[in-house]
C-alpha cells in the first residue's frame, strides 16, 4: 500500500509540474560571453539567428508580486540590433486554422528612457512572401515604440498592432505610467486567435495574481485579425544600449508562462487529500 501511495503522489507532482512548464522557456542559461546566434531553448523551433549579442551574467529577476515565475541563467542586453528565435515550427499559428490561445512572458528593462524605437516584436510569417522579416508580417509590437510613424516618434511605452507604419495603436501603461522607471518590469501576454471572429491581445506590465487569473487591469488589443504568430524578435534602435531582455516563456496557458492557475493548487490538494486517506485506511 505505500508504494502506492508514494507513486499516486509521484504521479500527482510530476502532473502539477508540467502544467507549470512552459512550452518554450528561455532563460540564456548559456555560457557568459557566448553569443546566443546557434543557441536557444527546448521546445523552440529554432535557434536564434539575425544579430548577435553576448550573455551577460545574472538573471534579470522581478519579485514586486508572486506573478513572475522564478529566474535562471543569465541576460542580454539589445543595442541597435534585432535577433530573432522562431517558436513554432511549421506554419504560423492563425485564426483560420481555428480557435487558439497563446501567452507569452518575459521581464524587460529599459535603461535609456528617451531615444528610439526599443520593443518586443511577437510576430508572424508573412504567408504570401515567406518573408519572416516583412514589416507587415508583425503581430504585436510591445514597448517603447515611439510615435506613428516611427520616425517622428515621441517615445512612450504602447502597442502596435500588425504594423508598425501606420498599424492600430494601443496606449500601454508602461512602468509608473511612462519613462520613469529603468527597473526590471514584468510582462504578460495573452493572444486569442478565434476562427470567424475578432482577434484579441490582452496585455499586462507588472500585474498582481488576482490580475491575472481574474483578467482583469489589462491593456485590451481588440482587431479583426491579428497577422498570427510563430517567432520573437527583440528590436532596439536607439544605439544606447537600451533594453536588457530575459525570461521568455511561451505556453497554451497562464501557468505555463506566469503564476501557475488555481486549478493547479487544487489538483495539488487532492493528490495530497487522496493519499492522506489511503495512508490513514492503512493505518
Amino acid at each position: 500500500m505505500k508504494k502506492y501511495i508514494v507513486l499516486l503522489l509521484a504521479s500527482g507532482f510530476a502532473l502539477t509540474a508540467s502544467a507549470q512548464v512552459a512550452t518554450v522557456y528561455e532563460g540564456f542559461d548559456y555560457a557568459i560571453g557566448s553569443g546566443i546566434l546557434g543557441q536557444g531553448p527546448a521546445g523552440a523551433a529554432g535557434t536564434w539567428t539575425g544579430n548577435d549579442t553576448n550573455v551577460l551574467a545574472g538573471s534579470l529577476n522581478y519579485t514586486a508580486t508572486a506573478a513572475a515565475l522564478p529566474a535562471s541563467g543569465g541576460h542580454i542586453s539589445i543595442d541597435f540590433i534585432r535577433p530573432k528565435l522562431d517558436i513554432v515550427a511549421g506554419s504560423a499559428i492563425r485564426d483560420t486554422d481555428g480557435d487558439s490561445t497563446v501567452w507569452v512572458s518575459w521581464l524587460a528593462q529599459y535603461t535609456y528612457l528617451d531615444g528610439y524605437y526599443s520593443a518586443v516584436e511577437i510576430s508572424a510569417s508573412d504567408s504570401s512572401s515567406g518573408a519572416d522579416t516583412s514589416i507587415n508580417a508583425r503581430t504585436l509590437n510591445i514597448g517603447k515604440t515611439g510615435g506613428d510613424p516611427i520616425d517622428t516618434f515621441d517615445p512612450y511605452f504602447n502597442v502596435m498592432v500588425n504594423n508598425t507604419r501606420g498599424g492600430s495603436t494601443f496606449d500601454l501603461d508602461g512602468p509608473d505610467g511612462g519613462f520613469s522607471d529603468t527597473g526590471v518590469n514584468f510582462y504578460v501576454v495573452k493572444m486569442n486567435f478565434v476562427n470567424g471572429g475578432d482577434d484579441s491581445a490582452l496585455i499586462w506590465v507588472n500585474p498582481t495574481v488576482a490580475e491575472l487569473t481574474g483578467e482583469t487591469g489589462a491593456t485590451v488589443v481588440t482587431t479583426g485579425s491579428l497577422n498570427g504568430f510563430d517567432h520573437v524578435f527583440v528590436a532596439d534602435f536607439s544605439g544606447n544600449g537600451d533594453l536588457a531582455f530575459d525570461e521568455l516563456r511561451v505556453g497554451p496557458s497562464l501557468g505555463s508562462v506566469a503564476v501557475p492557475e488555481p486549478s493547479t493548487y487544487a489538483l495539488i490538494l487532492g493528490f495530497l487529500g487522496l493519499g492522506f486517506a489511503l495512508w490513514r485506511r492503512r493505518k
